[in-house]
């Protein structure tokens, strides 16, 4: 299903996906793969792929036949994968049956360059009758990108005369045993969140840069900027 979204002078298409696969060895993505994009319109691409690569999948899932496929279709496309590292998408309720990566969001170029598109959001309560969770994104157009949230930075400031203070938090913490896949996938989350631990108690979190405060920022371009806002509006 093919969407085009229309506000003012914007365009944005929004391309839907199922891929219903008719067994595990062949796929049913000929429509898609046989189709190209306008580079020049800003694209969502979101669906149920039911695919697991190599790129996207947890390490336990079986990469499907086609993948490679799929994966060289995006790049051709110039698509860039907006799904956070790491997180299912969906869940079986029977017992044995691991978490999977199914449902994809992607963007081209002309819709990631603007930064109107946001991070997705997924979540299983949002669809309380599906083993799918549900991924959410918001479009700003560009006459509200001022009332846009300022993005989330991720991680900390280092400090280096703080390094040691860190090491001494973070090394007395107990290191997980590892005997197979499950124990290492728990391990890796360990380690993230260990080390978030110690960041959180020693550093202080990255913030979005203040443009009046690089080093070169000086009072003659205080003036020149008060000026330029003066100024708007002038004949």
């Amino acid at each position: 299903m093919v969407l085009d979204f229309v506000f003012e002078d914007e365009l944005l298409c929004i391309v839907n996906i199922y891929h219903h696969k008719p067994d595990d060895n062949h796929h049913n993505l000929y429509h898609l793969l046989s189709s190209t994009l306008d580079p020049l319109i800003p694209t969502l691409l979101l669906g149920d792929f039911n695919t697991h690569s190599h790129i996207w999948s947890f390490p336990y899932s079986t990469v499907s036949p086609w993948a490679s496929e799929l994966v060289d279709w995006f790049d051709n496309q110039g698509l860039k994968l907006l799904n956070p590292p790491s997180v299912a998408t969906w869940n079986s309720s029977r017992d044995g049956v691991q978490p999977s990566v199914l449902d994809l969001a992607l963007i081209n170029e002309a819709a990631a360059i603007s930064g109107q598109i946001s991070p997705p959001l997924i979540s299983f309560n949002a669809l309380i009758t599906s083993d799918h969770a549900a991924l959410s994104l918001l479009w700003y157009p560009a006459e509200a990108i001022a009332i846009a949230p300022p993005p989330i930075l991720s991680g900390y400031m280092v400090d280096d005369l703080l390094v040691d203070s860190w090491t001494k938090l973070f090394s007395p913490l107990p290191a997980p045993h590892i005997s197979d896949v499950p124990s290492l996938i728990e391990a890796a989350d360990q380690l993230h969140a260990d080390i978030d631990f110690a960041s959180a108690k020693v550093f202080y979190p990255k913030r979005a840069p203040d443009p009046c405060g690089v080093c070169w920022w000086n009072q003659d371009c205080a003036a020149a900027l008060s000026i330029v806002y003066h100024s708007k509006g002038q004949p």
